[in-house]
Parts: structure tokens; sequence; C-alpha cells
């Protein structure tokens, strides 16, 4: 009798370790609801998943493999990879690619509950065009334009870095997404600018080239919480 109280109180006394998806600890359960939960796949781990790019920050390097961290996870999925198996995202590489990036982040964002059609367009030379064009599949072709498509999301991870196609907007969890079939890319002629001189005896019109702007168009669509495993795991929105 007295083992079995003193078990009992044994119990009542010991402090319980209470963690976040990611594996930080917190003091209650409340603050579990701090911001929205991201469901994961705690089997597997993030580097167990198939064709995706992960978010990762190097710890430690060596000369031939390094250490690194997949953000957003615990730190007990930290691991030593070799340096080959480590890929650089292009999105540093140039002005243009990083300006579509962003653009594409503001334009995922809607007032109704419809699906709603944007359209991007940066001034780019061919140089910057060929950073994305391998991404993409061949969709049409016309005589001034080539328009690519996509087949899936981790075709542009390797140019725009993992979740550019979709943004949380707030801690409950509301976010929209860009709509993987929909999406199109080129690199489009922009119409050139006339106007006229004037000479003391007449007016003459002179053209000037304007160069080239990489298109890019996507559908956003809207969704919540529920959203989330799809927007980490699948292949297409």
């Amino acid at each position: 009798m007295c083992a079995k109280n003193k078990s009992m109180a044994a119990k009542t006394t010991r402090s319980r370790r209470i963690q976040t998806p990611s594996g930080e600890e917190v003091g209650n359960y409340r603050d579990l609801n701090r911001g929205p939960h991201i469901p994961r796949n705690r089997a597997t781990g993030p580097i167990k998943q198939a064709n995706k790019l992960w978010t990762i920050d190097i710890v430690e390097e060596e000369e031939n493999k390094a250490k690194i961290h997949y953000i957003g996870w615990s730190h007990k999925h930290d691991e030593w990879r070799l340096k080959e198996d480590i890929t650089r995202t292009l999105s540093q590489s140039s002005a243009v690619i990083s300006q579509l990036k962003i653009q594409i982040k503001e334009q995922l964002y809607g007032a109704s509950r419809r699906d709603i059609y944007r359209v991007i367009r940066i001034p780019a030379g061919e140089e910057d065009f060929s950073k994305i064009a391998p991404a993409g599949t061949i969709f049409k072709q016309t005589k001034t334009k080539t328009i690519y498509f996509i087949n899936q999301r981790q075709c542009l991870e390797r140019v725009l870095g993992t979740a550019w196609d979709y943004r949380v907007i707030n801690k409950q969890g509301d976010n929209f997404f860009a709509k993987t079939n929909t999406v199109r890319f080129y690199l489009g002629f922009r119409k050139p600018l006339q106007e006229y001189l004037l000479f003391p005896d007449h007016v003459e019109p002179i053209t000037q080239d304007r160069g080239t702007n990489l298109v890019f168009s996507f559908v956003v669509c809207n969704g919540n919480r529920s959203m989330f495993t799809c927007l980490l795991n699948n292949d297409i929105l």
C-alpha cells in the first residue's frame, strides 16, 4: 500500500516535456497553438522523400562533405552529406530571377474566394531567361515566342527555391498558392516605342526597340490549414 502511494506521488510530481512538431520544447500546451501546425512525416524525416529539395543551413564543412540542418525540422535530422549532393539554387545568380521570386509571392493574394489569373512581366534578356527555360517543357511555339509549362512543382525549385508557389498569410493558416498546371512562362518582345522627331520643316517618325520581357503567369487558388500537407508534399497543387 505504501509503495503504491509512493508511486502515485512520483507520477504527480514528474515534470512533463512538451515539444512542438519541430522539436522545440515549450512550457505548456497553450504555447503549441501560437502558430499554425504544419504536419510532418516523423517516421521518414525530410531526407527520405524523393524528388524534393529542402532548404538547409550548412553547419560544418570539411573537404568533401558538409554537415547540414534542414530548416524547419528538428536537429535530430542533421547529418553529414557529400558536397556533390547539395544543390545551390540559381536565384542568387540573377537579379531577374530574384525579382521573379518576389513578384510571385506578391501576387499570391486575393480578396474573394474565386481563383484569380495573374501575369508578371519583368524586363529580361536571353541570358536571364536561359536560367529558367530548362526547368520547363515546351507548351506552344509561335513566330515570336516559345511558351513553357511545368509538369510538377519541383521543376522550378532549383531556380526559385522551395515553397516558391505558396504563401501562408496569417497564424490561422490561411494561404494562397499557384495552381501547378496553369503555370506558363516565355520570353516576349516588348512593343516598340514610337514617337516623332521635330525638324524645322517636317516631323519624322522613329521607333525605339524596348527589348524583351520575361512573362510568367498562373492561376491563384486559396486554402486553409487543411492544405498544409498538400503544400509540403504534393508534386502538383
